[in-house]
């Protein structure tokens, strides 16, 4: 009986622990997209999305606080390119050092106005699957 208890405690331990130690944590973060390898290498890179520098750039990641990024995988590539070197808000949920964005803002005259969604872009797609 008490092999029986000792192995179920075990197995609920094993279970609860993983799940809280890698839940998404609800995260609101202002920042300005930046190429990743400008913020690996340490490199100055170009604030002109004209230039070529940013067609070589793999990926973008997301600058907030003093020396902190994240990685942001759902959102593209051109919508990073868009809106790099300039502020925004991003809502979402994180992940160890990604986070999946639900919205993002961009700030014009003092006040946040939303510039994507996860939710409309969902709705977009499940219109076009639709057709």
């Amino acid at each position: 009986m008490k092999k029986t208890c000792k192995h179920i405690m075990i197995a609920i331990v094993f279970t609860i622990v993983p799940v809280t130690l890698f839940a998404a944590t609800p995260i609101t973060i202002e920042g300005e997209f930046q190429g990743a390898n400008c913020i690996f290498y340490n490199k100055t890179c170009p604030h002109n999305m004209t230039d070529g520098h940013v067609a070589t750039e793999p990926d973008f990641v997301f600058v907030y606080g003093k020396g902190k990024y994240v990685f942001i995988p759902n959102l593209d590539r051109g919508l990073k390119i868009k809106y790099m070197h300039t502020k925004v808000k991003i809502i979402g949920k994180m992940t160890g050092d990604s986070v999946r964005a639900e919205i993002v803002k961009l700030k014009k005259g003092g006040k946040y106005t939303i510039v994507w969604s996860l939710t409309e872009q969902e709705k977009e797609r499940m219109k076009m699957n639709q057709k």
